[in-house]
């Protein structure tokens, strides 16, 4: 992927974003201020949310707003959440394009099928017959045969589910990291890691607000 087009750029300023969401997060941990963790953990498991089709389509109500930011200290505005789910949504549209055609006899498929690998490794379905479809996928590029629009089409809907439905910012960060490895985009700051442990603490502190469930 071009690093001077308006995508790449997008996506650069959302691995920026994020990377500074959680080093914020471990800056207000690290303070012992209960009351500032819990409100962020709170903002960091609502992130993927904010990037799901329903809070950028017209006439539609939304919760994104300039002032329910503020209140869960998000540091980054509603504008930056429309050009990342904008971003986003591109790529999940146009997966067709991560199978290369190396000769006539010679499809590559490689990339997609460690991409769906990782998706049902760190996916969490809401239906388990997506599971049983991404296999199906997986089989039939394996074998060398073609990856079809309508595929393409189950798999941007079953990614973009898993990216933006989830409660989990380890989720979130890792479905986002396969995004960008599939199109072998390489952030100009790497995409920080959650681990285990930080996402456990994100977890348990989010989940001591009041009425936690009330939104989700």
């Amino acid at each position: 992927m071009t690093k001077n087009t308006s995508l790449a750029r997008d996506l650069n300023s959302l691995v920026r974003g994020f990377n500074n969401e959680i080093s914020d997060f471990q800056q207000i941990f690290n303070s012992g201020n209960k009351q500032l963790i819990i409100a962020k953990a709170d903002g960091l498991t609502r992130i993927p949310g904010y990037l799901n089709e329903k809070e950028h389509t017209a006439g539609r109500t939304t919760s994104l707003g300039e002032a329910t930011l503020k209140s869960l200290y998000l540091k980054m505005n509603v504008s930056d959440y429309t050009k990342w789910f904008k971003a986003i949504n591109q790529l999940l549209e146009n997966t067709e394009l991560c199978c290369k055609t190396d000769t006539t006899d010679y499809l590559d498929n490689s990339a997609m099928v460690k991409f769906l690998e990782k998706l049902i490794s760190i996916g969490t379905f809401d239906d388990p017959c997506d599971i049983d479809e991404l296999s199906s996928i997986i089989n039939k590029l394996n074998h060398n045969k073609t990856y079809k629009k309508y595929d393409a089409d189950f798999v941007g809907f079953v990614t973009s589910s898993i990216l933006t439905k989830t409660w989990d910012v380890k989720v979130f960060r890792d479905t986002l990291d396969a995004i960008l490895t599939l199109y072998e985009f390489s952030p100009s700051s790497p995409l920080v890691e959650v681990t285990k442990k930080l996402n456990g603490e994100i977890h348990a502190h989010a989940t001591l607000l009041d009425g936690y469930c009330l939104f989700r």
